[in-house]
């Protein structure tokens, strides 16, 4: 058996993809999507105020494997424009596949 193994990195806005693709014999065998996005938090500062930093924040992750997807998101996350995304990065992957990319 062949496997190939894939990283990338897709970054919308403030929200960024990190996208690993297995595949087998030229098969998809599964497809991960681990998605951050860019939030700014306040932190005291030595004076008694606040900063303001900005870092990335866990949103969730999206695995699609033996013909499953699944699906975790923060609560105060809404789960579609990532599952969007996720199915932009899945046309993606699979039209690479039939072109031979």
């Amino acid at each position: 058996m062949t496997t190939l193994t894939k990283q990338g990195t897709l970054v919308v806005g403030d929200v960024t993809h990190n996208v690993n693709v297995t595949a087998n014999n030229g098969e998809l065998a599964r497809l991960n999507s681990y998605i951050t996005k860019k939030v700014t938090r306040q932190y005291p500062d030595a004076n008694g105020g606040t900063v303001e930093q900005q870092e990335e924040a866990y949103v969730g992750n999206i695995t699609l494997e033996n013909g499953r997807r699944v699906f975790e998101f923060a609560q105060d996350e809404d789960p579609v424009p990532y599952i969007n995304t996720f199915k932009e990065i899945l046309d993606e992957v699979l039209g690479s596949k039939k072109s031979g990319k």
